[in-house]
C-alpha cells in the first residue's frame, strides 16, 4: 500500500500503517489478513447515528489463488460496540463499512447490522469482501430478527489543512532546516454515505471534521531573489544585484531568511529623485507587501560599489521590516513607513510576539542583521576585487553594516558603551562616499566603471 499514490492525498497523509500488527485468520479455506492504520490527527464524528471515534484497517483476502485488498474506513453505530480491528468479531458490530481501493479511489459502502452485511451498491468489487464478512455472522443470530435494510445519507467532510513552511539556509559549510509560518486551509465536502437503518430517529446528521498537519520545505532562495525586480536600475547597480544574489552561502536569500523574511512580499528597484535631497535611496509601500526602492541617478556618483552594496542590501531589509508592519491590523501613526529606527523598533515587537520589547531582544536582532549583512559585504567584495578580506576589512564590512542603524536605540546605547565607534563608522561611510578617503579611513571599495 503505497499512501503517496493515493488519489485523495489530504485523506491518505493522516494514516499511518502498522504493519507490524498484521493478524492472519482461515476459514472455510480462505485466508484473511488484517493490518491496523491509524490516524495522525484522530478525525472527529459529530453524529446521532454513529460514534465520534472511526477505525481503519487494511483487509487482504486470499480465495482459490485469487487475492483482493482494501482499505476500510469503518462507522461504529452509536448505539453498539466500537469496531475492534477483528474481522472476527464483525458479529456483534453494527454500522458502516466505508471500503477503499489500495490506490485510495473509494469502492463503496457495506452496510452491517447486527453482524449481517449487505451490498447497497451491488457493485461486483464489494463482493469477496461481502462473502467474508458473512462468515463470521453468528449462528444464533440467523434466526434474530435482524433489519437488512439500510438508508442513504450523506455525510459533511471538514478539512482543515495545517502546512507549516520551513527553508533551508546555509551557515558555513552547514545547511539548517529553518521554520517559516504556518497557513490553514478548510474546506467541506458532501459525501454520500450507505447507513444502517432500524433506528429511532426520523433524520439523521453526520459532520466528519478532518485535521492534516503537514510541512513544506521551500526553497526561499529562489522565491525571495525572483521577488525583487531590478530591472530598472543602471547598469553598475543591476550588476551588484547579480552579484548579491549569487554569491556563495551569503546571498540575499540568506540575509534575508536569518532574519526569519518569507517569500510574500515585493520588491521593485529603480532610478529615480529622492523626496529627501541627501538621501541615496529611499523605500516606500505601494499596496500591502508591495514596496518601491528608488535609488538616486544624480548624486553619489563617486560613491564606491561597496556602499552600493551596502544600501541594496539595507533597503531589501527594509522593505521586509515594511512587510511585517503590513501584518499589524493597525498602528496609531505613520512613523513606521518613513522612521527606520521606528520600523526596527516594530519589528523587534512582532518578532517577538510583544508590545514591549527588552533590550536584549533588540540586541539580538542588531546582530542578527550587523552579522547577516557584514557576511554578504565580505563575500560581495571577494567576488568583485578577487582579494580575500584581512581582519582590518572584516571590520570595514562590520562598520558598514553598523551604519544602517545609526539612530535605533541599540546602536545609541552601543556608542555609549563604547562596543561600536560612531566616529569610525561616520568616517568609513564618508570615505565609501567620495571614493577615496575620510578622517582617516580609506575606501575599500572599489568605483563603478
Amino acid at each position: 500500500m503505497k499512501l503517496d499514490q493515493f488519489k485523495n492525498q489530504t485523506f491518505a497523509k493522516n494514516l499511518v500503517v502498522n504493519w507490524e500488527s498484521m493478524k492472519r485468520t482461515e476459514k472455510d479455506g480462505i485466508e484473511i489478513y488484517e493490518i491496523e492504520v491509524k490516524e495522525k490527527n484522530p478525525t472527529i464524528i459529530k453524529s446521532n447515528l454513529f460514534q465520534s471515534k472511526l477505525k481503519y484497517e487494511l483487509i487482504s483476502i486470499k480465495k482459490e489463488n485469487q487475492s483482493y485488498s482494501y482499505l476500510i474506513e469503518i462507522y461504529s453505530g452509536l448505539k453498539y460496540s466500537l469496531y475492534v480491528n477483528s474481522i472476527q468479531e464483525i458479529g456483534s458490530f453494527t454500522g458502516t463499512l466505508n471500503v477503499y481501493e489500495l490506490s485510495g479511489k473509494q469502492i463503496d459502502q457495506l452496510v452491517v447490522n447486527n453482524g449481517k452485511s449487505i451490498n447497497p451498491s451491488g457493485n461486483k468489487a464489494l463482493i469477496p469482501l461481502n462473502e467474508v464478512v458473512g462468515l463470521f455472522y453468528l449462528e444464533n443470530k440467523k434466526t434474530s430478527r435482524v433489519p437488512e435494510c439500510y438508508l442513504s445519507e450523506h455525510i459533511y467532510v471538514t478539512y482543515s489543512i495545517y502546512t507549516d513552511h520551513y527553508y533551508y539556509i546555509s551557515v558555513g559549510n552547514s545547511t539548517e532546516k529553518t521554520y517559516s509560518y504556518t497557513t490553514i486551509t478548510t474546506y467541506t465536502v458532501d459525501e454520500p454515505m450507505s447507513v444502517p437503518c432500524g433506528e429511532s430517529e426520523s433524520s439523521y446528521e453526520t459532520y466528519k471534521y478532518v485535521t492534516i498537519r503537514q510541512e513544506i520545505v521551500e526553497n526561499v532562495s529562489v522565491s525571495i531573489e525572483n521577488n525583487i525586480d531590478d530591472t530598472q536600475l543602471d547598469p553598475c547597480l543591476k550588476e551588484i544585484m547579480e552579484q548579491l544574489k549569487n554569491a556563495t552561502n551569503a546571498d540575499i536569500a540568506n540575509v534575508m531568511t536569518k532574519l526569519g523574511a518569507k517569500n510574500d512580499y515585493i520588491v521593485t528597484m529603480k532610478m529615480g529623485t529622492m523626496q529627501k535631497p541627501g538621501n541615496y535611496a529611499e523605500t516606500i509601500k505601494v499596496s500591502k507587501n508591495n514596496y518601491l526602492v528608488t535609488v538616486t541617478q544624480n548624486d553619489f556618483t563617486t560613491a564606491s560599489k561597496l556602499y552600493k552594496a551596502t544600501a541594496l542590501l539595507h533597503e531589501t531589509i527594509h522593505a521586509f521590516m515594511l512587510s511585517v508592519v503590513d501584518d499589524y491590523n493597525t498602528y496609531p501613526t505613520n512613523a513606521p513607513f518613513t522612521d527606520f529606527p521606528e520600523l526596527f523598533n516594530i519589528y523587534v515587537n512582532k518578532t517577538n510576539s510583544t508590545t514591549n520589547s527588552n533590550y536584549a531582544q533588540h540586541e539580538d536582532m542588531a546582530n542578527k542583521y550587523v552579522n547577516a549583512i557584514a557576511s554578504a559585504l565580505e563575500q560581495y567584495q571577494l567576488n568583485d576585487t578577487g582579494i580575500p578580506s584581512s581582519v582590518s576589512d572584516k571590520q570595514v564590512f562590520l562598520d558598514m553594516a553598523w551604519s544602517g542603524l545609526q539612530g535605533t536605540d541599540v546602536y545609541n546605547k552601543k556608542c555609549q558603551e563604547g562596543i561600536i565607534d560612531n566616529t569610525r563608522i561616520t568616517a568609513r561611510i564618508g570615505a565609501e562616499i567620495n571614493g577615496v578617503y575620510s578622517q582617516g579611513q580609506y575606501a575599500v571599495g572599489k568605483q563603478c566603471n
